[in-house]
């Protein structure tokens, strides 16, 4: 049945497929290509009979050359208003070359002059007149379409019409009312032209990625041809921002390849790999295409490695990097390898730390239609799909869909409506990392068309959000000059509501500045922690007011690591019955211990006193006292206050060797270790390891 259903819908498709020419995106290469190299055969050709002119419009739609072989039957129907045959490949001829107007006329007419001859021509009309926006017109034909045909494909049609219809009924309620404040606007010179322009992308606020034909060499191919020039796509930047760019520039390096079609480019957040397609074509300019990675070399972009996910004898395209739901880098691409729903589907894969794909895997009947889904992008801000179908209820070609989730699990699929999408074909949607403005290409009446008002693609730019406020951080080290972002942070973002805290959203920091929607007015609170630093609070106070439709907050956040020093802390040792400092075994010690306290000035210090157990407890507990009452004073005097000392005296109590032999003899070693002072350091913000080191007495006295 699937084979049935992609034979049926060949036309459907192919009107699209051919058109884009798989890598692409629409006509404009074979629309160019083609006009280049029979338009001097038109001029050749033009006194010759109307008879010939329909045997060579014949020859040249079996050649894939649309537009000479339109111009040809177009002159012939002047002459023969009611030939059928010449009256369906004339409407075919301008469907393939998009010009939807001229392509409903000549449907129209073959349905008046022949209505029964081409059973599914009334289906094709009804298509035309949809992407020319005539939603109540389509309806009926597709209605008529539905009740008359019988063809052994009729149930898969049924299932078309269907899809169609729910799509004008759309366009006629739901969609009909474009969604303030979003905003489509055409691009201007540089950037678009008479030709095919595709794929832009957004390296930083103010540079835009995008591929094209080179302008000068793509208008007539014959004599490049001949000469070997080179007339293929190229990834270009531009610099500007909104619909003004200038400095068109193609990309350095390795990247671009004059034996291949080179396009359909993405970078990563940091700059430094670049995804990308090469295609190769036949005569026929069909298409095969591969995703490569390139590496930045200084300026340049290093020499480009294949992707071990491009499939034989099938096409892999469009890359769009993303993230799944545990923060692994994942690559989005288009493909119509086996093992799809039907036409060209949009796949995944994952990415390993060198940047190379592997595993690619289908996204499912959930986004995927037995017909084409195509040039995806992910949403990294608000964890969003991007992509465009001919499959899901359209308004015309190709709309830009949208759906929340990830490739774990998808919400339900949203049809952007107007303005983004049209009556013609809308793709290549692709934001910022704020997820709010972007750019597009579409070949909606506006675009620059040498045929009709629909053949051309031009880029276009898109502002979806309203008013809104966001916040844009990342954390750095504090005291870093650099303020190089710190990844890995665990961060929570709340609302203050009056000491009552709303969690508002959370993640972990990756190269992309992280980013939280916001209200005017209201006060906000960020926790970020990491292993190896303390946790950091920040309270924000959101902006009264907001300037523009999108007003971003960029803040840097700052974590103070954990630096925890080694001290090495030993006990001071005294003569028996004396309570002066020993300089030998004493007051290094006790120096030591006041280098510390003067250079860690938040510690106190507990100093204690003990003696052996020869004399009475009286005379011990005095005599503990005044030991550790010796070091305090020599404290002092190095400049340690005495509000950070605690002093006391234990006497004998509290021995660490025993101070007779279990049969009674006098243990002097052990005696002279229990008279000590023992340190003790103390402080509300432990920042340093402490050794406590008992190092017993090298000698007995």
């Amino acid at each position: 049945m699937k084979r049935i259903y992609k034979r049926a819908y060949s036309y459907n498709v192919f009107l699209i497929k051919t058109c884009l020419v798989v890598f692409l995106l629409s006509i404009g290469f074979n629309m160019y290509a083609i006009a280049g190299k029979e338009e001097q055969n038109t001029r050749k050709y033009s006194k010759i009979s109307y008879g010939k002119k329909l045997k060579l419009a014949k020859t040249l739609m079996g050649k894939g050359g649309y537009i000479t072989a339109a111009q040809y039957l177009e002159e012939y129907l002047e002459k023969k208003p009611n030939n059928f045959k010449a009256l369906y490949m004339c409407a075919k001829a301008n469907e393939m070359i998009r010009d939807y107007v001229r392509a409903e006329k000549f449907y129209k007419q073959l349905l008046d002059v022949k209505p029964t001859k081409y059973p599914t021509a009334r289906y094709d009309y009804a298509r035309m007149l949809k992407y020319n926006g005539k939603y109540d017109q389509a309806k009926k034909e597709f209605s008529t379409f539905k009740s008359e045909y019988d063809g052994s494909d009729a149930e898969i049609y049924q299932k078309m019409v269907k899809n169609e219809i729910t799509g004008c009924d759309n366009a006629l309620t739901i969609w009909t009312k474009p969604i303030d404040p979003r905003k489509v606007e055409h691009v201007s010179e540089p950037v678009n032209n008479e030709l095919t322009e595709l794929a832009p992308k957004w390296i930083d606020s103010k540079t835009l990625l995008y591929s094209k034909f080179p302008h000068d060499t793509a208008i007539n191919l014959t004599n490049f041809w001949k000469m070997k020039k080179d007339y293929r796509t190229k990834i270009y930047t531009a610099t500007g921002e909104g619909t003004e760019f200038s400095n068109e520039t193609q990309v350095p390096g390795a990247v671009n390849d004059p034996k291949f079609h080179c396009g359909n480019a993405v970078m990563t957040a940091d700059g430094n790999t670049m995804y990308f397609t090469k295609c190769s074509e036949d005569e026929m300019l069909n298409m095969i295409c591969k995703i490569y990675m390139s590496k930045k070399e200084g300026s340049n972009w290093g020499e480009p490695k294949e992707m071990p996910i491009n499939a034989e004898k099938a096409t892999t395209t469009r890359p769009a990097l993303g993230k799944d739901a545990n923060g692994n880098d994942i690559l989005f691409f288009s493909s119509n390898r086996e093992g799809g729903q039907g036409g060209e589907d949009i796949w995944v894969a994952s990415l390993d730390k060198n940047g190379m794909a592997s595993n690619p895997k289908n996204l499912g009947k959930v986004i995927n239609t037995p017909s084409d889904e195509t040039s995806p992008y992910y949403d990294l801000a608000f964890k969003r799909l991007f992509f465009s179908s001919n499959g899901h209820p359209n308004m015309g070609g190709y709309d830009v869909f949208v759906v929340k989730g990830n490739i774990d699990g998808w919400d339900s699929i949203q049809n952007m409506g107007l303005p983004i999408n049209s009556s013609a074909d809308d793709l290549y949607l692709a934001l910022d990392d704020m997820g709010e403005k972007g750019y597009m290409v579409s070949n909606r009446v506006g675009s620059i068309a040498t045929r009709g008002t629909t053949s051309g693609d031009d880029i276009y730019t898109v502002y979806l959000g309203g008013r809104k406020l966001y916040l844009r951080g990342s954390y750095a080290v504090k005291n870093d000059p650099t303020n190089k972002a710190v990844l890995g942070v665990d961060n929570s973002f709340y609302l203050n509501n009056e000491g009552a805290f709303d969690k508002k959203g959370s993640g972990i920091t990756s190269a992309q500045k992280f980013v939280y929607q916001m209200e005017a007015g209201k006060k906000y609170k960020i926790n970020g922690t990491k292993e190896g630093f303390y946790p950091a609070v920040d309270n924000i106070d959101a902006p009264a007011k907001i300037n523009s439709m999108s007003d971003t907050v960029d803040m840097v956040f700052y974590l103070t690591p954990i630096i925890k020093l080694k001290a090495k802390i030993e006990n001071v040792y005294f003569v028996f019955d004396k309570h002066g400092l020993n300089k030998e075994n004493a007051m290094g010690k006790t120096d030591s211990v006041a280098s510390f306290l003067i250079n860690n000035p938040t510690y106190g210090l507990e100093i204690t006193g003990h003696t052996d157990s020869k004399g009475t407890d009286e005379y011990n507990d005095k005599l503990s006292q005044e030991r550790a009452q010796e070091v305090a004073d020599y404290l002092m005097k190095k400049g340690i206050a005495k509000e950070r000392l605690i002093v006391k005296g234990v006497g004998e109590k509290q021995p660490i060797a025993p101070n007779e032999f279990p049969d009674g003899r006098d243990n002097e070693e052990g005696r002279a270790t229990n008279r000590r002072v023992e340190f003790k350091l103390f402080s509300d913000e432990i920042k340093v390891d402490i050794e406590y080191d008992k190092a017993f007495p090298t000698g007995v006295e």
